[in-house]
């Protein structure tokens, strides 16, 4: 049986909800556990990272059609 890609949105909800259901967990543990390969996991740990420490983006529906988007603090 092949196995279906996940997208990273999925991918990423999969390592918070392991996270956040069995607390601490080993990377080896969590590639056990979720099926990623190390370098995998750890792509999307760093990404998490850098998302993280980025201002809060701000995503404002003007209208049907229009969405703004900006950076918190710099309308």
């Amino acid at each position: 049986m092949t196995r279906q890609r996940r997208t990273p949105q999925k991918s990423i909800k999969e390592i918070f909800t392991l996270l956040q259901e069995e607390g601490p967990q080993s990377i080896q543990t969590i590639c056990n556990e979720l099926g990623f390969g190390w370098e995998q996991l750890v792509a999307y740990i760093q990404l998490i990272k850098d998302i993280q420490s980025q201002p809060i983006l701000i995503d404002k529906k003007l209208g049907d059609r229009t969405r703004i988007l900006y950076l918190e603090g710099k309308k």
